[in-house]
């Protein structure tokens, strides 16, 4: 295995730790709305780079929302119905419940302790 020069590593360590960051901040959230938040059914209304959902309020508001990761917008069908968890408070701040949305902030973290392990374990140059 060639050496890798510090700079190098420590991008890689930072990235990684970046990433697990993001991760765990995701985590949280999903964490947090899953147990303190407000179940709602929402429909697929539209693709963009993630689905489009719009869920009503109790108020009678209709609300459209993106969640801000998760797969593509065109794996949900239009018109396709997915419960999601919201913040009473802040509508905005919402999960969808789907198994992409649960596991997505663990991928994070994984990628990211695989970018700080690679760059701990790499060969230091001369």
């Amino acid at each position: 295995m060639s050496p890798v020069p510090l700079p190098e590593r420590l991008a890689f360590i930072g990235i990684g730790l970046a990433l697990m960051g993001l991760g765990y901040s995701l985590r949280r959230q999903y964490r947090r709305l899953r147990r303190h938040g407000t179940l709602a059914t929402g429909t697929v209304v539209d693709h963009d780079d993630a689905p489009v959902v719009q869920f009503g309020l109790p108020d009678g508001r209709l609300l459209k929302v993106k969640p801000a990761y998760g797969p593509s917008g065109h794996h949900r069908v239009l018109g396709e119905a997915v419960t999601l968890y919201y913040n009473p408070d802040d509508p905005q701040d919402f999960v969808l419940n789907t198994a992409e949305h649960a596991m997505m902030p663990h991928f994070y973290l994984l990628f990211g302790l695989l970018f700080v392990l690679g760059g701990l374990l790499a060969p230091l140059t001369d």
